[in-house]
């Protein structure tokens, strides 16, 4: 490929990837893509990041034997594209609602020649998940669900005090796999002036996220926060995966988070990945 051909590429995606949207310049380029085109947008994954999610998730991947997945909300393709690249075998689909970064999915698609891989341009409310017609054995959902009411499913979510009715619907309503990785902002639509829990209330969320979980006839089998120290997600211990606490096990995970110095993380940072499976 000349460099000429390079450049026009290269200013394509950074067109797409750069458009002034809510959530454009969001996620980072996949390393391949880095390596090959010489091309990356700057993240400050200080705060914010992708890197450690994407550890994190690939090593659940290495350890299971899943031949699809649906990535819910997938922007610019981080980790549709990195999963892809990875495993050759599995077949990813991505779901973007935004039209220029569903392009930039497709570009990288092309370019790459990942057959594997498929993107559909729409969100997924409630109502399309119970219509959805197609089955995957994983699904990613990540921070796409605090969204709901403010930027897709208008109007069956109005206040953030309605987020956990709607959480437990939507995940009561979905069947599109029996394992789902999933994670949730603090903050209703990603606004400050209207937490769902204060980001200051790690255990609140912990047990909230555990308790609704329960209720939709999911499992939490894993649960992990951000460690800035070594600069990945560490799971919680397995005993304390429970939504039936009591105040001696919520001594211990508060003496967890100290010790893992998650009160110190971004609000970013604070949110664990948890992966639930049907019960």
């Amino acid at each position: 490929m000349s460099e000429t051909v390079t450049n026009n590429i290269t200013s394509q995606l950074s067109r797409l990837y750069q458009d002034s949207s809510k959530h454009s310049m969001y996620q980072s380029i996949p390393s391949f893509v880095q390596e090959k085109l010489g091309y990356t947008e700057v993240i400050n994954e200080e705060w914010r990041g992708d890197t450690a999610r994407y550890n994190y998730i690939l090593e659940f991947f290495e350890k299971s034997d899943f031949s699809s997945v649906l990535d819910i909300g997938a922007n610019t393709g981080f980790f549709s594209h990195s999963l892809a690249y990875e495993f050759p075998s599995l077949k990813v689909t991505a779901l973007e609602p935004n039209i220029n970064h569903a392009n930039f999915i497709t570009e990288i698609n092309d370019i790459f020649k990942l057959g594997n891989m498929d993107i559909i341009n729409k969100s997924l409310g409630i109502d399309d998940v119970i219509k959805f017609d197609s089955k995957f054995d994983s699904s990613l959902l990540l921070n796409v669900l605090h969204h709901a009411g403010v930027e897709f499913d208008i109007g069956k979510i109005n206040t953030e005090i309605e987020f956990w009715d709607y959480f437990r619907n939507f995940l009561n309503s979905y069947s599109i796999s029996p394992t789902i990785i999933i994670q949730v902002g603090y903050n209703w639509g990603g606004n400050k002036l209207k937490p769902i829990i204060k980001p200051d209330c790690l255990y609140d969320m912990f047990l909230q996220l555990l308790t609704n979980i329960n209720q939709s006839c999911w499992k939490a089998t894993n649960v992990a926060y951000y460690n800035s120290e070594f600069k990945k997600y560490i799971d919680v211990p397995n005993a304390l995966i429970t939504p039936q606490q009591n105040q001696e096990l919520k001594e211990e995970v508060a003496c967890w988070f100290k010790s893992m110095k998650i009160e110190a993380n971004s609000e970013f940072y604070k949110r664990p990945i948890l992966i639930i499976t049907k019960n």
